[in-house]
Formats: structure tokens, sequence, C-alpha cells
């Protein structure tokens, strides 16, 4: 690298006095950046080395000049006095293909004959053998007829061109894109494009240091499947010109595998193991590199049975000498919980607990793993009284890992003593209400000491209150002792006797009409005592003697009977009823009724079934029936009538109810049926008006009726109401049908009146606003221009809005494009949008500080030092949006002073910013000679 930055610095060295010839007096300044080159009607077609031969042959990186020649096409009708160029001259080494200088170039020249090619000399360029020249960022321009040089940069839009790129044809040449080896496998490539020359081409393939030309590509113009090495083609055109070019195919380094994840674990006491763990580095082919490695295991720590870790580390070196390391932690668990067993249950007599006592405990393994040892002293949960009970008695234990094992226990159960015993008093008879009252007995067990329990019973309790029918009672003693257990129950039975039997009276002999004849009854008895040996209440139903139940003229007698509480039979009673029927029948008629005729007009048959009489009744008679007749009267209307219906009644015995009449009528209650027009809508017209119209927007279709015939439609429109735009009107329309029988039918129809012509405006034109100093634009950027023409056919007093979308950044800093949508609304919703492209550019130019005119000296054999370059650096360069800018320079041709060796060397600066901005500074280089001359006196 630092050999190839010497041979661009010496080569720049040779440019600076020899890139331009005479014209190059004409040197302009760079075109402003906002500079409009819309006409195009002069291109730079070709860019050519003259001076050698047709080949411009010569040896590999001999140092050349020749004659820059531009063809400008002239597409116009007319002599063009003056041509001018700016571009940036960069050439590429033939070896390797870097870029190794990188000028401006300027010239101006003429005359360019009109519509036709012209070839105009631009001076000299200095350059190796084999390398690439090209023009890039090229400006051309142009002027009247009469023109000449130099050309005012500042006035040439219309009259200019730019073109991103030439390359200049200095003899048959090539340019090379390369694709390095993949991890040294065959997957190189060399992307040959010829340049200069004349086409076809041929091309001959060798390698070196370690390339290898694929079969059957040696004579091909790109090359596939390279391994690492030097390839070296010769490019022949077809005059013969041959040129022969070298370049390097490199090898790419695979990546560093890496370890599969792997996470902490825990084993067993004694199971820590070494594992194998994968790694890749997830390339494909040669650049593949994975397998597996067998880790190894530290020491535990600590060690012994109570567990510890262990660090597992797997270690793997590539073939590049790279080592990948991966680690984790095996946690080993301490060994197994000891256990212990528990002596079996068992039952003691009182008082007789056994002393506290210990039982051994293990884990039941070997070796190391094994854990061992003796219980803390038995507990016990109690100290049993005379009553007996239960007692745990519980074992615990601590391993030497510091556990607490799982606490083991046994249940002694200790005896109660003996239960107690009573005796009841001997059975008894009393008379009804003269139980005793509750008693009580004593207990004993008979023993001695602190095992006897004595005392006594609960109250004694009965299995029954006996009322006046007497029966048996059980009289019962229990008791409990002073353990809580229950003694055994001791009884005895006494007998009560019943109460005296109870007598009844009946009620007082009757006469009554038929028909008032009394409900079954009943009546009251007792047998006079009181409290427990009272017998009252209510006798049976009375049932009567009678077989027709009392119709017409009767003698009945009506009987009580009744059975006591203690189910004793008393003595029936009776009474005599008699009885005489005159009293009509009454009911109620159905009330007055309307029918309807069907679909087909006519109503069914079954008229008669229009009501039920109700409430029929009689004194004497049951399940009477009334009787009707009908007179029937026709209306006008097809299918309705009038029907008066008539209803008796007689009961059994010749009575005769009072007639009833209802009245049927039979009307048609079905309404016509039509299909009304369906809604619709119109449309206001560019006046903002409607059709007058509207009511021919449909007819009615479908007219029937079940009963009526040749029916019309008509219908009425409500007044039409106003929408809340201007033009806009809802008009509902109502149809209506009527049959005969005045049945009506309704519909509605809707007629809207809408405006559906959008509004029209102007949106303001896209515009392009500056950044600030910092590189900022002003928040105000909506104030960018106002709507105008705003109309609309209905809608008055309209005003478009706008939103801005997302400002889009731009390549450069403070560089945006903002889209501003413009919408205008009617009233109806009617909506038109605009687009408006608001520019956010930066106008600012950097700023920076040349170096200072400096005078330089001749040597002894007057000339003056190439390094002329290395007069001064550029400082303080900024910018306000841009960063990391550098300043270039570009010499004019030296003007020659009045002495020999003396020059002034003009020395342009330019600094330009990403958004095109540029800053220009000259430098003045004095070349002097400073040596006196000699002489002998």
């Amino acid at each position: 690298m630092e050999s190839k930055i010497t041979i661009s610095k010496k080569l720049f060295a040779f440019l600076m006095f020899s890139l331009l010839n005479v014209s190059i007096a004409f040197a302009q300044s760079v075109p402003p950046a906002n500079t409009s080159c819309t006409s195009n009607d002069l291109e730079v077609v070709a860019a050519k080395l003259t001076g050698g031969d047709l080949c411009n042959s010569c040896a590999t990186a001999t140092p050349l000049t020749r004659t820059l020649t531009l063809s400008i096409n002239n597409k116009t009708g007319s002599t063009r006095g003056a041509f001018a160029f700016w571009g940036t001259l960069e050439i590429y080494s033939g070896t390797t293909g870097a870029l190794i200088s990188s000028v401006t170039r300027t010239g101006c020249g003429g005359p360019v004959a009109p519509n036709s090619i012209t070839s105009l000399d631009f001076g000299t360029i200095t350059y190796n053998c084999g390398d690439v020249i090209k023009i890039t960022n090229l400006w051309e321009a142009w002027t009247t007829p009469s023109g000449t040089c130099p050309i005012n940069v500042n006035d040439i839009s219309p009259k200019c061109g730019k073109l991103p790129s030439i390359t200049v044809n200095g003899g048959v040449n090539g340019e090379f894109a390369l694709t390095p080896s993949q991890c040294g496998s065959a997957t190189g490539a060399i992307d040959l494009t010829p340049t200069g020359g004349t086409a076809p081409f041929t091309y001959t393939w060798t390698a070196s240091n370690g390339g290898a030309i694929p079969a059957g590509q040696s004579t091909n113009q790109d090359l596939t499947g390279l391994v690492p090495g030097d390839y070296t083609v010769v490019i022949k055109d077809a005059n013969g010109c041959t040129i022969t070019k070298s370049r390097t195919i490199t090898a790419t380094t695979p990546a560093v595998p890496v370890f599969n994840s792997t996470s902490d674990i825990t084993v067993a006491c004694g199971a820590a193991t070494t594992s194998s763990l994968s790694y890749t580095n997830s390339g494909s082919g040669s650049c593949l590199i994975s397998g597996s490695v067998t880790s190894t295991l530290s020491s535990q720590t600590p060690a012994g049975a109570c567990g510890g870790t262990v660090v597992e580390t797997w270690t793997y070196t590539d073939a590049y000498g790279r080592t990948i390391t991966k680690t984790r932690n095996i946690t080993v668990s301490p060994a197994a919980l000891p256990t212990m067993t528990a002596p079996a249950n068992t039952t003691v007599a009182c008082g007789a607990l056994p002393a506290p006592s210990t039982i051994s405990f293990s884990n039941g393994l070997n070796g190391g793993c094994l854990i061992s040892g003796t219980s803390n002293p038995s507990t016990f949960s109690a100290t049993p009284g005379a009553c007996g009970g239960t007692v745990t008695e519980t074992w615990t234990a601590t391993d030497s890992c510091g556990r607490a094992l799982a606490p083991v226990s046994r249940t002694i159960t200790v005896s109660p003593a003996a239960l107690p015993t009573m005796t009841a008093p001997a059975d008894t008879t009393v008379a009804c209400g003269a139980l005793p009252a509750p008693s009580t007995i004593s207990f004993s067990n008979g023993l001695n000491g602190g095992c006897l329990i004595s005392g006594t019973s609960n109250p004694s309790t009965f299995s029954a209150t006996p009322g006046a029918c007497g029966g048996t009672v059980t009289e019962t003693w229990t008791a409990t002792d002073s353990c809580g257990r229950a003694l055994a129950p001791v009884s005895r039975t006494i007998t009560v006797s019943p109460a005296a039997l109870p007598t009844m009276t009946a009620p007082a002999d009757i006469v009554m009409t038929c028909g008032a004849l009394p409900s079954p009854s009943t009546i009251s008895f007792s047998n006079g005592l009181s409290s427990n040996c009272l017998l009252n209440g209510t006798s049976n139903l009375s049932t009567f003697s009678t077989s027709n139940n009392g119709f017409c003229n009767e003698t009945i007698t009506e009987t009580w009977t009744a059975t006591d509480a203690c189910g004793r039979v008393l003595t029936p009673v009776s009474r005599t009823i008699t009885i005489n029927d005159n009293i009509k029948p009454t009911f109620t008629a159905p009330a007055d009724t309307t029918i309807y005729t069907t679909d087909s007009c006519t109503y069914d048959a079954s008229v008669q079934l229009t009501g039920d009489v109700t409430d029929e009744a009689d004194n004497c008679s049951t399940n009477l029936e009334a009787t009707f007749n009908d007179i029937i009267t026709n209306n006008d209307c097809q299918g309705t009538k009038i029907i008066t219906r008539t209803w008796s009644l007689s009961d059994s015995c010749g009575n005769q109810a009072i007639p009833q009449h209802q009245i049927i009528t039979v009307l048609d209650n079905i309404k016509p049926t039509f299909t009304a027009p369906a809604d619709i809508t119109i449309y206001t017209t560019d006046a903002c008006t409607y059709d007058a119209s509207v009511e021919f927007t449909g007819d009615v279709t479908d007219e029937a009726d079940n009963c009526s015939t040749g029916l019309n439609a008509t219908f009425s429109d409500a007044e039409p109401v106003a929408g809340q735009c201007a033009g806009a009107y809802t008009i509902v329309r109502t149809w209506s049908l009527t049959d005969c029988a005045g049945n009506t039918t309704t519909h509605t129809q809707n007629i809207t009146v809408s405006d559906n012509i959008k509004p029209t405006f102007t949106a303001p034109a896209d515009i392009i606003i500056y950044t600030t100093d910092a590189c900022t634009y002003d928040a105000s950027v909506e104030f960018t221009g106002d709507v105008t023409d705003e109309a609309d056919n209905c809608s008055t007093g309209l005003n478009a809005t706008f939103s801005d979308a997302e400002p889009v950044a731009g390549q450069c800093a403070g560089a945006y494009t903002i889209v501003r949508t413009w919408s205008l609304t009617d009233c109806a919703g009617n909506s038109t949008t605009h687009t408006q492209n608001i520019t956010v550019s930066d106008n600012i130019k950097p700023t920076f500080t040349a170096p200072a005119d400096i005078t330089i000296y001749t040597t002894d054999a007057c000339t003056y030092d190439a390094s002329v370059e290395f007069t001064g650096d550029v400082t303080d360069e900024a910018d306000n949006c841009s960063t990391g800018l550098n300043a270039t320079f570009s010499d004019a041709e030296p003007v020659a002073g009045q002495c020999a060796g003396a020059y002034t060397i003009v020395r342009t600066w330019s600094l330009t910013d990403c958004a095109g901005n540029t800053t220009t500074h000259t430098q003045n280089i004095t070349v002097s000679d400073n040596i006196k001359p000699t002489f002998t006196a």
C-alpha cells in the first residue's frame, strides 16, 4: 500500500504541469449547483487519446503523454462559436485497478460545426501504459454562434448538458471486477470488460502463484471457479492491438466457529461425567468448520458425600490456530437422605408408658455415600390419666450433612378403667294425666381407689306424653361417666288409662226452596273434661237421604256421624229438610262479534262457533245447554253480512229463561296489495337545480285485492325537505290503495335530490425552501402558498385544507421531501385532492481557509521542485449540513515570468458539500530564482 501511494504522488506531480495544452488558457469555474441544463443539443459522444500509433502500443507501466480529443455532436442547425467542459479526470492502475489520481479538468475550444460530430483538442495527458482513464461528472456548455471562450458559467442555462461518466479510449484496455475465493475453494471469479480498441476481442489467460485456469476457459472473456492466485490475460482487438493485464484472486477466511449452547445441570453424587459438544461456524462448502469435542472435568468443590460443584470445559483449536472454549457448572447433589423405622404400635395399661428411647438410621448406600447414625431420644405427645387415651411416641434425627430426616412415630394406646352400671325402679300403672316427675338414680363400677368411677344419672326421660286416649310410656335413665363414656341405659314401663267418650247434638229441622239445599256440614263434639283428658273435635260431613239431589218437591234427612281421637264411634244425630222449586234458570249469551273473510272473499261455515254460552245456572237443574237460531242480512260490499243469533234456555222443571240476542258481523279486513316504485336518487345540475319532473320516477305495479277489482293506487308528496347542503332535498312520496271495504295499504318512496359534482381548486405550485445555518428548515413551511380558484356548483365559502406526509430524508443532511396533500370537500361530501411537493434543500456553501500564497525557488539547474503540491493544507473546512468534507485543487497552466525559471501557478482550491454547493479560493504559487549569478573578476 505504501508503494502505491508513492507512485500516485509522483504521477500526480507529472499531471500538474502536463495535463492541459494551450486551450486550458480558457479554464472555467465549475458551473453553479443550481444550473439547469434542458437544451442538451450538444453532446460529448467520445473521448480519445491520440499521438501514438494505431494501437497506442507500449510496454506496460511505461509513462506516456497523449493528446485528449473530445468528439462533440452538434444537433443544432448552426455553428457554435465555443464549447467548454468541466469534469474529474480519474486514472486507475492498469495493474491493480485501484484509483491512483483524481483531478478537476476544464477546457474551452471551438468552433463546432452544425449537424455533425466535431473533434476538439483539449490538451495532453501523461499516464502509465495500461492505466484506465475516465472523465466523470462531465459538464458541457456552449454559446451563441458568435460566442467565444471563456464561457460565463453563470449564464449557460439552458445551453448545457451533463454526462455521469465517459471512458477515454487510449488503445485497447480492460476493466475488471473481482470475486474472491471463498476460503480457498474454486469459487473466485473475474468479470472482464474490454475498453478502447476495436471489437471483436480475443482473450488468452495464464495463471501463476497457485492460480489455475479452469478447463475450457483459457480463451473466455470472464473466468469463474477460480482458486487463489495471480491471473494474467492478453486482450487483442480486431486491429491486432494487444495489452497484457494481471489480477490477483485472494481467499476469504472462514468465520470463527462457536460451540452450541449448553446449560448448567444437576446430577446425583458421583454421577458427573464428560460429554461431547458440537461446534460450527455455520459456513458452507470449504468455509464450513464443524465437529464436536469431549469435555474435561474439574475436581468437585467441596468434596464429599454432601454435594458440591464440578466445572465441565470444552476446548477446540481450528486449523487457523483460533481457540474457542465453553464451560458449564455441574451441581452434584448430596447423597440420598437416610430413613428411620419406628417400632410397632402397642397397647399398655393405665400408667404403664415406656421410657424415652433411640433408634438407628441409614441411607442404605455404601462407601462414601453411606450416611448413618442414631436418632434423638423419643418424645411423647401426652401423659394419659385414669380414663386412658392415645399417645404418639416420635423419633427425630439430623444427618451428617445437617439435613433433618423425616420423623417417624408409633401409637401407644392406654386402656381406661371398667365402665359403671345402674338399676331401674319396677313397672307401674297410673290414671290419665298422672305421670310421675323426672327422677335420677345412682351408678358405680364397684372398684376402689383411682379406678373407682361413680355418680348420679341424668334426669329420666319419657318416650311420650299420653293424651286422653291413654297408652304405654317408657321412662328411661341415661348417664355418662367421668371419662365421657355412655353407661348402658335402664328403663321401666308406665301404663296410662283413656278418658270418658264425647257426645254431639244435631241442628233444628228446616224448610227451603229447591236449589238452596245447604252444603254438607260438620258439628262439634266434647267429653266435657279438661287438660290432657279433654276429647273434642268435629263430626264427619253430613249426608242426605234423597236420591235426586233435591229437584222439584222432596223431604230430605241430613245425618251427622263422628269418631273421637281414640278411634271410638259416637252416637249419630239427624234433622229433616223440606224442598220446593219455582225459579227460572239463568245464562249469559256470547258477546257481539266480528269475523273476517278469507283470501278468497268467503267466511268460515263454522260461523256458529263464534262464541259459547256461559254462566248456565239453575237452583235445582244441572248440565243445562242453551240453543240458538240465526237470521242473515247481506251488505253492499262483496263478502260482507249481518247475522242476528237468538239464544234460549229451560230447566228440568219447565222454568223458561229470558231469550238473549247476539249480533255477528262478517267483514272484509284484508288490505289490497301493490308494489310501489323503488327509492331513487336524482342529481343536481351544474347550476345546482333538479328536474321538476320528479313525479315521473316510477309506476305502481301488481295492484290486487281479495274482494274488490279495478283498484288504482294514488300518491301524494310531502313538502320537499331541504338537506344541510345547498341543492340537497328529500321528497317523501306516499302511495295509497283502498278497497270497497275501506281497507287501505300505503307505501312510501324516498326521492333524494343530491349533489355529486366535485368542487375544483388550484393547489400551490411545487416549491423549494432552504435550510438555515443550523441545517434546519423553518417550521412555518405550511405558508408555502395559498389555494386559489375554490369553486363548487352548490357550496360556497369552501376552504381547502392540507395534511403533510412524514418528511422523507434526502441523501444529504438537512435535505427532505415533504408531500403535501390539499383537499377540498363540498357540503355534500364530494372531495377533490391535489398534491404539492415541498423540497427542503441546503443552498449554503461550505467554508474553508486555503493555504496562503507562497514563493518557491528554483534549483541550481534553474528548475523547481516537483513537490509543489505540498505547499500548504486547507484548514477550517466546515458546512452547515455536511461533515467530513475535504477540499481539492486544480492548477492552471504555469505562466512563465520574464526571467528563465520564473513561473506563476494559480492553484484553485474547491470545497463542495453533499448538496453540490461549492466554495473556491485561489492560491498563487510563485516560482522564483534566488540563486545569485557567479563570475570571476
